[in-house]
Formats: C-alpha cells, structure tokens, sequence
C-alpha cells in the first residue's frame, strides 16, 4: 500500500511539474557536432544540461577509484579546433564523442586501466581521507588530436590507459604531501619488500614541469603547476599531479605507447 500512494505522490509532482512549463522553458534537443555539421551557435545551447560524468558524481565522497573513472572525456558537443596558417583556415579538429561513443583501451578483448594505477588512487584517498579528483584518464586518438594538435606522433601514456593526471580536493596546494603518499605505497606494501627499485624514489627534472618529477622502476610522477599542463582536462586553476606507467608487472617489460597502440580501444 506504501508504495502504491508512494507512486501516486511521484506522479502527481511530475504531472504539475510538466504542466507549469511553457515551451520556451523545456529543455532543447542534444546537439552533436560532426564533420557535416554546420556550426552551432554556443546561444542555441545555452541551456543544454550536460550529462553527469563519474568523476563529477558527489554522492559518496570517498567513493571507490575504479576504471568508471578514467574514461575519455571528450564530446561531440565541443566546437571544432581551428588551425590557421597565414591569416587563413587549414584545418579542423573535431572532439570525440566521450565514453557514449567508445570505451578504454582493450587488452585481452577487455577494457583495460593499468591497475597500479587505480591501487594508488584508491590507497591516497583513504590515507587522507580526502576525495581524488580524476581530471584525465584514458584519451582516444581523436581527443588527443582535439586538445593537442601536435600529439599526432606522441607517445603519451594516456592514449593506452597508462596515465592519470588528478587532484586531491583539499590538498591542492599541498602536492608533496600526496606524492609521499604515493612513495608510502611502495613502502608499505609487502609485494614491494626488499625491492629497492620499486620502494626507493629518483628525481628527475622533466621538460614541460618546474619540479623534478619522482621515479620509481614502476611509476613517473608529475607535478603540473597553476601555469603547466593546461589542456582541454585540465582547465582547472590548481595544481595537479600526473602519473604514468613506466614498466608493465603482468607483461614484466616496460611500458612504450606508439601511435599504432593507441588505435586498440573499444568502440561502440
């Protein structure tokens, strides 16, 4: 009987809800962008409501780090990237369409995040007990391209779901903080026991950061600062810290991303 009132009651509210808007209040129809599209003005999608990402979901704090975290963040909503040359259009980049239109990288016909890199993830959160904020995960070619013309060629770990790039809320200016979080994880994790070149850190100056990032046989950890590493992920004004795979513990090799690799993704 509960339920059956419970029932009514809800459809009683979204009955007068629908009821009390005009048509100009309703919500316009989604707008995807492709290469025969023409462009949209940004005011005929000034009220579009944006779907809800994992990494934006508040729900639950210290909710669980999983792969759901680290899927591509492009949109086929994005406006085309214009390249110009001499005062002239060359070129235009178009945006992917996000995890709607396709998955993570695939390994073994599965989707595939390198796990080390959700075990930290998860083992910072609950040492400081504050929520992680995944800015970027995995980036399909296309994504690639769209924040960055010029990675065509590159070899960045993110196109195979070997880089995550992130900020404790909380912690934003305390970056060397959630760094030796990470260094304790390999301290204090038995697996590591007695290896030196997983527990012991290096520092290596990098060319796109100010401070020397830390390295261990496993794992290269950056620090971005306010004014390193803005891209179409991280518009954001704090720091953040990037983490990429450096050697594989299933395969037991090194871990190399070539443009070839970054083509084995699931598409939907």
């Amino acid at each position: 009987m509960n339920y059956f009132f419970t029932g009514i009651g809800v459809s009683l509210i979204a009955l007068l809800f629908a009821s009390g808007c005009t048509q100009e209040q309703k919500e316009p129809k989604a707008i995807f962008r492709s290469k025969a599209d023409e462009r949209v003005p940004a005011s005929a999608q000034a009220n579009k409501v944006y779907p809800v990402y994992p990494w934006n979901d508040s729900d639950s704090p210290l909710k669980a780090i999983t792969k759901e975290f680290l899927r591509c963040k492009g949109s086929s909503l994005n406006p085309p990237y214009i390249i110009y040359e001499n005062g002239k259009e060359k070129d235009r980049i178009w945006d992917c369409g996000g995890f709607e239109r396709h998955g993570l990288p695939v390994r073994n016909g599965q989707e595939y995040i390198y796990p080390v890199l959700l075990e930290l993830l998860n083992f910072v959160q609950s040492s400081l007990q504050k929520r992680v904020i995944v800015t970027s995960g995995h980036r399909c070619p296309s994504h690639e391209q769209y924040i960055d013309e010029k990675h065509k060629t590159a070899s960045t770990k993110h196109l195979i779901g070997g880089a995550v790039s992130f900020f404790i809320e909380g912690y934003e200016t305390q970056m060397d903080k959630v760094v030796q979080e990470i260094i304790r994880y390999y301290a204090l994790n038995p697996l590591f026991s007695g290896k030196k070149e997983y527990v012991e850190f290096s520092r290596n100056p990098t060319s796109d950061t100010q401070t020397a990032a830390w390295a261990n046989k496993e794992v290269l950890v950056k620090v971005y600062l306010p004014n390193e590493g803005r891209n179409l992920d991280n518009r954001h004004p704090f720091p953040y810290l990037d983490i990429q795979v450096r050697f594989d513990r299933e395969l037991n090799k090194p871990v190399a991303c070539l443009w070839q690799d970054a083509q084995t993704y699931l598409r939907k």
